[in-house]
């Protein structure tokens, strides 16, 4: 038995070129999508960097941002905020 392998074995169904053009865009937008959206849950604060600068800070819940430029990073609130006296505070070292 002489099997041949040729065209006809590894064939994939035909994929129509005007299909092809949606699936590509729907995956990129998909993912910038996906990559602007983050969370800060109620005991974090976020700060925002855009190219490393200080942007901003942002509260808890749901929040935008530029994907792939401005990067967030988590600090837990309960380090930031101090309630005793400001004299309290023990220097930087």
């Amino acid at each position: 038995m002489n099997r041949t392998f040729g065209r006809d074995f590894f064939s994939w169904p035909a994929i129509r070129p005007r299909f092809i053009r949606p699936v590509i865009v729907t995956i990129v937008v998909l993912i910038i999508l996906v990559t602007s959206i983050y969370q800060i849950s109620p005991e974090e604060i976020g700060v925002i960097l855009r190219f490393g600068q200080f942007v901003r800070t942002a509260e808890p819940g749901l929040h935008l941002k530029v994907p792939f430029i401005q990067k967030v990073y988590y600090f837990e609130k309960r380090w930031l905020e101090w309630d005793g006296d400001p004299n309290q505070i023990p220097p930087p070292r």
